[in-house]
């Protein structure tokens, strides 16, 4: 009655850690689509930026070809009156040659004047096209920030409740180990102890894992993003605020501790299983007894070996028989 009695509390323990896990996950997978919504945000505005400028670009070539055709149609007429002028200048006499040079003398003034501030008004436009996109570089750049520092403190509010769930949740093993001592042997809270041990690990692998890959999201957002800009490096270099190489070098620097992680997880599940395994005399522990008899079976009697003798016929007091 004892034996299911710590059966059904290892169980309903079971069942609890399952259901905290499950709930972590679900936390985790609710911060990476938060990630995942303001990296779209963050595309959306430099897109949006983009068409911007292009749309700056296309209405300032309009207005420049507009002027230009203005000052065609002008040239044209002032090149038609020089021809009448001409005209005249030939047909009359020296004192309308004279009034005819003066025309030609303002024309020409005219002309100058007309392409200086033609130049003055395009040097202008585009001045105020560049202002604009750097207003908006800066402020898309701000806004990137404090989305950034958001991001950073609900990260840490996260983990810092991640911490304090598996802080609980090892007090409530911790509980249910000395609840269950009473009346378990030494080996079996050995391997208890052994279970929580590598349950902890298992959670902080996965942990760093969902970490690791949030980091990679990251990455993989800002490069998709940085395709769809023009020119690619300078947008990308002023969103991420460091260079080529530094993004690279932080790619490199996540897969290591991808590899690193899976290497201590394979050692942990090695580990684990390793402890599983007992010798057949019971004498893995110092302090475990020797079983009361050997299963003697068919292959025993055909070898003609015999069982050892058992050092007592009933088990010792305050421990139970291990199976």
């Amino acid at each position: 009655m004892r034996i299911l009695t710590i059966l059904l509390v290892v169980g309903l323990w079971r069942a609890a850690v399952l259901e905290e896990t499950n709930n972590a996950k679900s936390l985790f997978k609710s911060i990476m689509e938060v990630d995942r919504a303001l990296a779209e945000e963050i595309k959306s505005d430099i897109s949006e930026a983009k068409d911007k400028k292009d749309q700056l670009k296309d209405q300032l070539s309009q207005e420049i070809q507009n002027t230009v055709q203005n000052l065609k149609d002008a040239l044209k007429e002032k090149v038609d009156k020089v021809r009448e002028i001409e005209k005249a200048y030939k047909d009359q006499k020296s004192a309308d040659k004279k009034q005819a040079y003066e025309d030609w003398k303002n024309l020409i003034q005219g002309i100058n004047e007309t392409k200086v501030a033609w130049e003055e008004e395009k040097e202008n436009k585009i001045a105020e096209v560049e202002k604009e996109i750097q207003q908006l570089l800066n402020a898309l750049r701000l806004e990137y920030e404090e989305i950034k520092k958001q991001r950073a403190t609900q990260q840490k509010d996260d983990q810092e409740k991640y911490r304090q769930a598996c802080q609980e949740k090892m007090e409530e093993m911790g509980c249910i180990q000395e609840a269950s001592n009473g009346s378990s042997s030494a080996s079996s809270g050995g391997r208890k102890h052994q279970k929580e041990s590598t349950l902890e690990e298992s959670l902080k692998t996965t942990f760093a894992m969902d970490k690791i890959e949030d980091v990679l999201d990251k990455v993989k957002a800002k490069r998709q993003n940085s395709v769809l800009v023009e020119p690619r490096a300078t947008v990308l270099d002023e969103i991420t605020g460091v260079s080529a190489w530094q993004t690279v070098t932080w790619i490199l620097l996540a897969l290591c501790i991808i590899m690193g992680v899976a290497l201590i997880a394979m050692i942990v599940y090695q580990v684990a299983h390793h402890n599983k395994y007992h010798h057949l005399d019971g004498s893995n522990h110092p302090g475990e007894r020797t079983p009361i008899a050997r299963n003697m079976g068919p292959g025993y009697l055909g070898e003609g070996k015999s069982s050892p003798t058992p050092m007592s016929s009933a088990p010792p007091p305050g421990e139970t028989q291990q199976f």
